[in-house]
């Protein structure tokens, strides 16, 4: 579970009520909130504005965290889709981080909490720690608003530029490095066990190989980091044997 500072909750006409709605957890979005406000400098004040957009009831927006360098706030129950991004809201969890103007840097300590919340989200719903550079509707990853099918469709420019990629999804995968192999391992074929849950009338190939094809789970991107750890574990076939029966019962 995310910590969070404190919680302000969006309108209610603002977000999704029926958890039915939401069709899993693929996505974790990335938004800035671009208030507009060129000589805002105050990221705290850029974080109260958007708290309190995200209250007015005609805002149509809301997100699930809205994360400062002091602040991480919570708006929206991860169980309720937020309304972040159209037609996809319904499997993704959404951030947004102080950001008045798209050429403002984003500061160290906005980056460490927005990675910590991230994190918490990928060990918690098995989203991958890989970032998506483009959308597909079994991609499962991180991925900017500019990069989502409604981004794209609507032009939106966030997190932008500004935003590190490499530096941020490492700072995400920080944790990776204290694993077990066996915690390692039942992360990154976490979305293969959902799928044959979702599809138990398949053989288990069918669902390796649907695996291999996302975007997010490549195989070789598995292979070099079961490589890095492998060596680490005197017991590592077991734990994939173990995995494996798993799926059939």
């Amino acid at each position: 579970m995310v910590a969070v500072t404190r919680t302000v909750p969006a309108h209610s006409n603002n977000y999704f009520h029926d958890p039915t709605s939401r069709s899993g957890y693929r996505k974790i979005f990335i938004h800035s909130t671009r208030s507009g406000i060129p000589d805002r400098t105050d990221l705290e004040l850029e974080l109260a504005s958007t708290l309190n957009w995200f209250q007015n009831p005609n805002a149509g927006a809301s997100s699930h965290l809205v994360i400062s360098p002091l602040e991480t706030v919570r708006c929206v129950e991860d169980e309720l889709p937020a309304g972040h991004a159209s037609e996809d809201n319904f499997d993704s969890l959404a951030i947004e981080l102080t950001q008045p103007i798209a050429s403002m840097p984003y500061p160290d300590l906005l980056l460490a909490r927005a990675a910590a919340a991230t994190r918490s989200w990928c060990l918690e719903y098995a989203i991958p720690m890989v970032r998506l550079t483009e959308w597909t509707s079994e991609g499962r990853g991180i991925i900017g608003h500019e990069d989502s099918r409604q981004g794209l469709r609507v032009g939106k420019s966030d997190p932008g530029p500004m935003f590190p990629w490499n530096t941020f999804i490492g700072m995400v995968r920080e944790e990776e490095a204290t694993m077990t192999f066996e915690e390692f391992v039942r992360k990154w074929l976490g979305p293969l066990y959902q799928y044959y849950l979702e599809h138990p009338t398949e053989e288990i190939s069918d669902a390796w190989n649907w695996w291999k094809r996302l975007p997010s789970m490549q195989s070789e991107e598995l292979d070099r980091r079961l490589g890095e750890v492998e060596e680490a574990s005197a017991d590592h076939d077991r734990i994939f044997e173990e995995f494996e029966q798993s799926l059939h019962k």
